[in-house]
C-alpha cells in the first residue's frame, strides 16, 4: 500500500511538472503535448481539460473542445463556465439543440451571463424559433455586458428581423452593431482601437449597407451550395396545373374536403386516370395554400429535393428559407447527417405555418425508389406542424411505413375506383365539355369498355369530333385498345416504362381473357407469374386481381386490346400460333375449361380442334356456348380457299363448326344448337 502510495504521488507531481511546462510555453502546440501528458498520468487535473480545450477551440477543432469539457463539467459540476464553453463548441459544429441546453444550463447557475443569452439566441435563430431568438438577444442587451457581447446581441436580432420581414428593425439594430464592434467602428493597431473619427449620417448609411451584405451574405434565387455546384430553381416545377376544361366531381368532395384534416393524403393509379387534375381541382374548392411540387428523377438528390421544397414555401411564408438555405450552403454542414438539415427545416416551418398549408409531390413514384428520400419522407411525416399537411399523386403503391398514421386515423387513401369516371360524369364530360350527347346505352357500352378511364374516354371524344350520331354509335362498338389514339398513349405512358420481362409476359398472355399465376408458370416455363401481376397491380398497370386471394387476374379491356396488337407486331406468324398451340394443349390437360377449343382454331390447328370436338362424347353444343366473340379469332370467319383445302382432309365436324358459328350471330343459341345436331344426324 505504502508503494502504491508513493507511485500516486509522484504522478501527480509529474502531472503538475507537465501542467507548468504547458502554462510556461510560448507555442499552442507544445502546449496541448504537454497538458495531454499531465491528463495521462493525473486525468482528474480538471484545470487542464479547460486549459486544452479553450486551445482546441482557437484551432477550431470543436469536437476535441466537447470532449474536454464534457469531462471538466464531470470533474467540476458547479462551474457555469464548463457548459459555456461546450455551448459555444456545439453552436460552432452545427449542432444547435445541445448548444441550447448548455446555454440553458450557464443561465441557471448565472442568470446575468450576457454571452450566454446571446449565443442561445444565435443558436434559436439557426433552428428558425425566431420569437426565442429575440426575447434571448433583447435580454442580452438588457443585461447591457461588454461592447463585443452587446455587438452580438445586436448582430443576431438584426438577422433574426432581416429573416422574419422586418426590414426597417434589422437596419436600426445593424447600426448599433457598427457602433459597437470594433471590426466595424475602426481598426486594430498594436491591440489598441484606433477611432474613424465623426461619421456622417449618409456615410453612415453606405457603411451600413456595404456591413448588411459582409452580413448576411446576400444572395439572389440561385441557391449556391459551393463554389463548384450550383442548384437552380426552376418555377415551372412549383406551378400548380390548371384544371380548366373539366368538370366538377361533386361525388368526391368530401374525400377532398379531408386532405387539410389529416396529416397525409394519398392518390394512387395508374397512367390517365385524372390524378393531377383532381388535386387541381381541389385548390379551388378547398382554397388554402397549396405548394405543389412536380418531381422527376432528378429530385431523388436530397440537397436538390430540400432545396426546391424550401424554395416553394417562400411563396407563402415570408422569410421562411433562410437559416434551411444558410445550413446547406455550408459543406461541412452537408457532409452531417440529413436529420440536422430537416430538423431545421421543420423548426423554421413551424414559426411560419400559422394557416393550413397543403404540399403536394406531383409523381412521388419518380423519387420513391431513393433511400435519401423516403427516410426524408419518414422523418417529415412524424415532426411536420399540424397545420401542414402532404399529398402524394403516384402511380405507384407509396412505399413507406404508415401503419401508425393509419391506426390514428391520419391517412386518406384516393385510389383508381375513386378517381374512376361514373356514368354520370361521363355524360357530364361528353354533354358539357365536348357537346356531345351520347343515349343510355350508348354511355353504358363505353363505361364498360373504358371502365372509367378518363383518358381513354378524351382520346375516343378525339376520334369522334365531326362525326354523326349514326357513326359515333358505330365507331363505339368498334372501340379497342389498338385504335390508333389509344394505342400511342399506352404505348408511351404504360408500356414503353415496362421491363422486358414484364412486356414478354403481357403480350404472351394476352391471349388469355383471365390469368391465373400457376398456369401462366407452366405456359411460360416461368416460376414468378404471381409475383409479376401482383406488381403489375399494385404499379396500377391496368392489371387487377379478380378475388381476394389473388388467384386470377385481368387486364383493362383497352389494355389487353393493346397487348394483343403488340402480340402480333412483335412475334412473327408462325412463333404466333405456336403460342396458341401451345395454350390450347394445356387448357385442355389442366381442364380449367379456358376456350381451349378456341386457341386451337387460332393456331390453325384443325385436327386438333376436330379432336376436341367429339373428345368423350361431349354434345357440339357445349362448344357453342364457348365461341369465341367476332374478331377473336385469327383465321376468317367463312374460310379461304387455303384454309378449305385443309379443312377438306379434317372431319366434317369443323364445318359444322363455322356454320354454326355463322348461325350463332344470326339467331339465337338454342337454334344453332338445334340446327347443328341436325347436320351432325345426316352426317
Amino acid at each position: 500500500m505504502f508503494v502504491g502510495l508513493v507511485a500516486a504521488q509522484a504522478n501527480d507531481m509529474d502531472a503538475m511538472k507537465y501542467f507548468n511546462m504547458g502554462l510556461a510555453s510560448s507555442a499552442t502546440s507544445k502546449k496541448i503535448k504537454y497538458f495531454t501528458e499531465a491528463l495521462k498520468l493525473d486525468p482528474a487535473l480538471v484545470d487542464v481539460y479547460e486549459k486544452r480545450g479553450l486551445l482546441y477551440y482557437f484551432q477550431e477543432k470543436y469536437d476535441k473542445v466537447i470532449q474536454d469539457f464534457q469531462k471538466y463539467v464531470e470533474l467540476a459540476p458547479a462551474q457555469s463556465d464548463g457548459y459555456r464553453m461546450l455551448g459555444m463548441a456545439f453552436l460552432k459544429s452545427g449542432i444547435y439543440q445541445p448548444a441550447i441546453h448548455n446555454f440553458t444550463r450557464t443561465i441557471d447557475m448565472e442568470p446575468e451571463i450576457a454571452c450566454a443569452y446571446a449565443n442561445r439566441a444565435e443558436a434559436f435563430r439557426l433552428l428558425g424559433k425566431y420569437e426565442e431568438a429575440i426575447r434571448d438577444s433583447t435580454r442580452a442587451i438588457e443585461i447591457w455586458a461588454d461592447p463585443r457581447t452587446m455587438s452580438d446581441a445586436y448582430r443576431t436580432r438584426s438577422k433574426t428581423y432581416l429573416e422574419i420581414g422586418k426590414r426597417t428593425e434589422a437596419f436600426e439594430d445593424n447600426i448599433k452593431v457598427i457602433s459597437l464592434d470594433p471590426r466595424y467602428r475602426g481598426t486594430r493597431t498594436w491591440g489598441e482601437t484606433v477611432p474613424l473619427g465623426p461619421i456622417s449620417v449618409m456615410g453612415l448609411f453606405i457603411l451600413n449597407a456595404a456591413v448588411f451584405l459582409f452580413l448576411f451574405e446576400l444572395r439572389p434565387d440561385l441557391l449556391q451550395i459551393n463554389r463548384s455546384r450550383r442548384i437552380n430553381i426552376l418555377s415551372s416545377k412549383l406551378l400548380a396545373p390548371q384544371a380548366t376544361e373539366t368538370i366538377t366531381r361533386k361525388r368526391l368532395y368530401p374525400l377532398l374536403a379531408r386532405i387539410s384534416q389529416k396529416r397525409l393524403t394519398t392518390i394512387t393509379a395508374g397512367a390517365g386516370f385524372g390524378k393531377t387534375t383532381l388535386m387541381a381541382q381541389t385548390g379551388g374548392y378547398l382554397n388554402p395554400n397549396i405548394l405543389w411540387y412536380r418531381l422527376d428523377k432528378s429530385d431523388r438528390d436530397f440537397l436538390i429535393f430540400l432545396s426546391y421544397l424550401t424554395a416553394g414555401l417562400k411563396q407563402y411564408l415570408p422569410g421562411f428559407g433562410a437559416v434551411t438555405f444558410r445550413w446547406l450552403a455550408k459543406k461541412q454542414n452537408r457532409d452531417q447527417n440529413r436529420e440536422a438539415a430537416l430538423t431545421i427545416f421543420v423548426n423554421e416551418l413551424e414559426n411560419g405555418a400559422k394557416k393550413d398549408l397543403i404540399i403536394v409531390l406531383d409523381d412521388y413514384h419518380a423519387v420513391q425508389d431513393s433511400r435519401e428520400i423516403k427516410s426524408s419522407m419518414e422523418f417529415l411525416l412524424a415532426h411536420l406542424p399540424p397545420s401542414v399537411h402532404l399529398v402524394l399523386v403516384s402511380r405507384l403503391d407509396i412505399d413507406l411505413p404508415l401503419s401508425r398514421l393509419r391506426a390514428a386515423r391520419e391517412v386518406v387513401d384516393i385510389k383508381e375506383e375513386d378517381l374512376a369516371f361514373t356514368l354520370d360524369e361521363i355524360n357530364r364530360l361528353y354533354s358539357q365539355m365536348f357537346n356531345i350527347f351520347l343515349n343510355r346505352e350508348t354511355l353504358e357500352i363505353l363505361h364498360q369498355k373504358t371502365e372509367g378511364w378518363v383518358s381513354g374516354l378524351i382520346l375516343f371524344y378525339h376520334a369522334l369530333r365531326g362525326k354523326k350520331p349514326a357513326e359515333i354509335e358505330n365507331l363505339l362498338s368498334k372501340l379497342q385498345g389498338s385504335d390508333k389514339l389509344i394505342f400511342s398513349y399506352l404505348e408511351e405512358n404504360v408500356y414503353d416504362s415496362l421491363t422486358d420481362e414484364k412486356k414478354e409476359f403481357l403480350i404472351k398472355t394476352s391471349i388469355f381473357p383471365r390469368l391465373q399465376p400457376e398456369f401462366c408458370d407452366q405456359f411460360l416455363k416461368i416460376s414468378n407469374s404471381k409475383e409479376i401481376l401482383k406488381d403489375l397491380e399494385d404499379n396500377h398497370l391496368f392489371t387487377s386481381s379478380l378475388d381476394e386471394e389473388g388467384d386470377w387476374y385481368a387486364c383493362h379491356q383497352l389494355f389487353r386490346d393493346f397487348l394483343q396488337k403488340k402480340l402480333k407486331i412483335e412475334l412473327d406468324c408462325q412463333t404466333v400460333l405456336e403460342l396458341y398451340k401451345h395454350a390450347a394443349g394445356l387448357l385442355e390437360i389442366s381442364g380449367l375449361n379456358e376456350k381451349d377449343f378456341q386457341h386451337y382454331l387460332n393456331a390453325q390447328a384443325f385436327s386438333d380442334a376436330c379432336r376436341l370436338l367429339g373428345k368423350n362424347g361431349s354434345e357440339p353444343g357445349e362448344y357453342i356456348k364457348l365461341l369465341p366473340e367476332p374478331g377473336n379469332i385469327m383465321i376468317s370467319e367463312t374460310p379461304s380457299e387455303n384454309q378449305n383445302a385443309t379443312l377438306k382432309s379434317q372431319a366434317p365436324a369443323l364445318k359444322i363448326y363455322f356454320f354454326g358459328k355463322f348461325r350463332i350471330f344470326q339467331e339465337d343459341l338454342e337454334i344453332a344448337d338445334k340446327r347443328w345436331k341436325s347436320k351432325k344426324a345426316q352426317m
